[in-house]
């Protein structure tokens, strides 16, 4: 069958007041869709012409890649073309099932260049939390330019009340069967510079050889289940505790599975090491039994027959030692 042409755009032009149709014709720069020969004749056709004259913005967007369907839109004089989604969203707006009337969707929907839904509102209260996020989101951004990736992710450790502390030489907080510590690293330092000596009863970090916290544990752990890995400038410390919840010694409940410190002796250690003397916090029973991090992939993990091991940790350089 013999290839039909497209078919092209056929605009009849003749002066509306006159009927001239010689070239040069003038359109009206209003509706652009009456054509003139004179302003005389624009002027005298203007009382006729002044009810229907109206401008077609979406016509006017749409006329540059598709003549044919802008001409019929100011032909038939359509303000926008609504998709089966909008009709749909219409009738459903009709039947009250939904927020908006007819009427309203009809306001947002005609007359527009993109009809859509009406932008959303807020009350006061919601705008007050998207300001503060809003301030929180800036004030990461500037602390992520000024001073690394490292300083934000120190800064993003935060510490839940009565599960740890804050201390001057590394932060640590607690579940019922973790304990984590958080260090800072040194700028110079990197993953291969940190050597960790773990036994079930002791602890010993150094960084290039220069001790960063050493000494007795403040209850036992399994040190051939607990790891280490450093990320972003931090080093993070994950101890399994021997007795936590499910596992308790004799005689001893999950109360006793709380701990005070990392280090034995709290009422000895630094200022900030150590929680106050008193029963764990309601929020201690509900938190996780697991790591919250999750068990990184390349984390350093001591093996599961206590032997002296010097090796290099896959992942992350480090040294790791098991007495």
């Amino acid at each position: 069958m013999a290839h039909l042409p497209d078919e092209e755009v056929f605009e009849r032009r003749e002066c509306a007041n006159c009927g001239s149709t010689h070239e040069g014709l003038y359109r009206c720069s209003r509706c652009r869709n009456s054509w003139y020969c004179s302003s005389a004749c624009q002027k005298s056709y203007w009382p006729m012409h002044r009810a229907s004259c109206a401008p077609n913005e979406f016509a006017d967007v749409v006329d540059a890649t598709e003549p044919k369907f802008a001409a019929w839109m100011r032909k038939h004089g359509k303000q926008a073309v609504l998709k089966d989604d909008e009709v749909h969203r219409l009738e459903r707006a009709g039947r009250g099932a939904g927020p908006y009337t007819r009427k309203q969707l009809e306001e947002h929907m005609y007359g527009r260049l993109r009809p859509g839904p009406a932008e959303p509102t807020y009350t006061l209260e919601e705008r007050r939390r998207m300001r503060q996020r809003a301030e929180e989101d800036a004030r990461l951004l500037r602390l992520t330019e000024s001073t690394g990736r490292e300083e934000r992710r120190w800064s993003e450790l935060e510490i839940p009340a009565g599960l740890g502390t804050d201390g001057p030489r590394f932060k640590w907080t607690q579940n019922q069967s973790y304990v984590e510590v958080f260090c800072k690293l040194p700028k110079t330092a990197a993953a291969q510079h940190v050597a960790v000596t773990l036994t079930a009863s002791s602890i010993d970090v150094k960084v290039a050889g220069d001790p960063l916290f050493s000494g007795n544990l403040y209850r036992p752990v399994k040190a051939e289940d607990s790891f280490w890995i450093v990320q972003d400038g931090v080093l993070e410390i994950a101890l399994l505790k021997r007795s936590r919840r499910g596992f308790y010694a004799a005689g001893e409940t999950n109360y006793d599975t709380y701990w005070r410190s990392v280090l034995a002796d709290p009422d000895r250690l630094p200022p900030g090491e150590a929680l106050p003397s008193g029963p764990p916090p309601s929020l201690y029973y509900a938190s996780p039994t697991d790591y919250a991090g999750g068990k990184p992939k390349d984390a350093k993990r001591p093996p599961a027959k206590p032997r002296a091991l010097l090796g290099d940790a896959p992942g992350s350089g480090g040294q790791v030692a098991l007495v």
